[in-house]
Parts: structure tokens; sequence; C-alpha cells
């Protein structure tokens, strides 16, 4: 990235990062104008405050606002275990970042790490982290603020489940991830979450404790999927498979059951599954 078209104005250090936001909605290019963000025809305007490159209004981020206070305000800790699908990737986009989870454990071999999500508390907390290369974007997963053919790779992690039409979300990646690009996804398997996952919680916690305890299913997870839900949603969206992760169950009762058929393994003894995929 260069600094060509953003000087660091004063309040607002390290911006070159907003040089590849566009407009939303238009797609034109955005300069930076005391707080505002502004398209070239200057018909469009966009919040740039307190660090955090804002699309949405109060109101359109609400929601998720009042859904994220409930989580917590402090950073979760970073998870691991997608770090090995970043090899090779200098910018990438975290979609649905939440906290930043999910990508900070690879912002040391990722030089520029877009982090977009519908929630604004959520990318306050994101930036407690103190990571100068993850850049908070306030925004919708099917309209975003980037150019075409933009990121070597995207992470979609826990976030088609609270969509309910994935389509236009994963048409918009399709748009914004290079040719040689690739999609990591990643969801709870239907079944396992509605049936199994109260199941295995009730024994964690003990039966009683766990039955005053548990809470009915997470409201915002209106699209629950099994795998090949999730295969074809994104052939209709124009994507390739090339690998996949599926996590099953372990245990002794694994291999009493190890005569089923795939496909009720799939759906019934996994409990989440991560597919990497490239554009066709």
């Amino acid at each position: 990235m260069n600094d060509s078209h953003y000087s660091s104005p004063e309040g607002h250090p390290d911006v070159d990062w907003l040089e590849h936001l566009v407009c939303p909605l238009t797609k034109q290019r955005l300069h930076l104008q005391g707080d505002k963000l502004i398209t070239t025809d200057n018909r469009r305007r966009y919040n740039f405050k307190n660090g955090i490159a804002c699309f949405l209004t109060p109101e359109e981020r609400k929601s998720w606002d009042d859904y994220h206070i409930k989580i917590t305000n402090k950073p979760i800790v970073a998870h691991p275990h997608y770090v090995r699908f970043t090899d090779g990737w200098k910018i990438m986009l975290d979609m649905g970042c939440g906290d930043g989870t999910m990508s900070a454990s690879s912002a040391h071999k990722v030089r520029h790490i877009y982090c977009l999500n519908p929630g604004y508390i959520a990318l306050q907390v994101l930036q407690k982290r103190g990571l100068r290369n993850m850049y908070p974007v306030n925004a919708f997963g099917e309209k975003t603020p980037f150019k075409d053919n933009f990121f070597d790779g995207v992470f979609n992690i826990f976030v088609i489940e609270h969509v309910g039409d994935p389509l236009p979300m994963l048409a918009e990646i399709h748009r914004i991830l290079k040719p040689s690009g690739r999609l990591v996804i990643a969801t709870d398997t239907a079944n396992y979450y509605r049936f199994l996952r109260p199941i295995f919680q009730w024994k964690q916690m003990g039966w009683r404790r766990g039955w005053r305890k548990w809470k009915p299913n997470d409201p915002t997870h209106i699209n629950m999927m099994k795998p090949a839900n999730l295969r074809r949603h994104l052939s209709k969206a124009h994507f390739t498979i090339i690998e996949e992760n599926i996590h099953y169950f372990t245990g002794a009762f694994r291999a009493k059951l190890g005569w089923l058929p795939h496909s009720i393994w799939e759906s019934w003894l996994s409990y989440m599954f991560v597919f990497v995929c490239r554009k066709f």
C-alpha cells in the first residue's frame, strides 16, 4: 500500500489503508476529509471516527450492537486453528469478524487484514487487541466497500448461519476475491447445533445444573446447515471446493458406528465443517 492519497491528517494516524475503500453502493473511490469519507462526486458521505470506517447508520447496526453487548467487552482469545490457511496471503478480509478472534492469530504473517462487521461495538473491542494491521470496517457482507479482485483470501468463519439468504454475500465475496484467491468458510453442523450440542453441554455441566442453565439456540442463528447445503450454495455462487475439513465426534461410540453411510456421518455425527474454496 502507498500513501499517495492519504497523508495521515491530524487525529488520524495510519490511515493509508483507507485508500483502498470504495463506496459500497456506487464503487466510487473515497477521500478523507475531516471525519468523513466522501465519494469523488461528493454525493455520499460516510463516517470515519475513532479509527473505524462506518458505512452503516446506528439504526442499521443496532441489533448487532445489542447482541455483542451481551457477550464481552474484552477481546476473546485469538483462535489459532485457521492460521494455516493464510500462507502466502498479503491482504485478507475477515468478514463478520466480531472482535477478530478468528484472524488475530494471522496478524503476524498477513500484512493487511481488513475486518468487516455489521456491529460497531465488536470493532471497538477488536481495537483493544492493539494490532495495527487489522483495519475495522462497519458494513454488511452483501455490500462491502472494496474494489473488485482485491483480496488474496477471505475468512467467513461462523458467519453464514447468521444470514437468511447467503447468496448475495457469497456473490460479493466472489467479486472482491482475486482470481487466485481463497475463501475459507466454516459453520456448525445443523443437527449437532439443534440436537446434540445441548446434550453435550448438559453432560459437561451436570444434568441437573445443565437443565437449569441451558438456553435456547442463539436467535441470530437463522440458517444452520449441513455440509451438503453449503456445497450447493457455494456452487451457485461459482465457487469450487478444493479442501474439506469435516470435524467428527471422537470416542468409543464412533468405532461402533463406523458402518453408517457417509451422508449420515456428515449430517448427524459431525459438529462443524470448514471448506476452502476458489473461484471458477
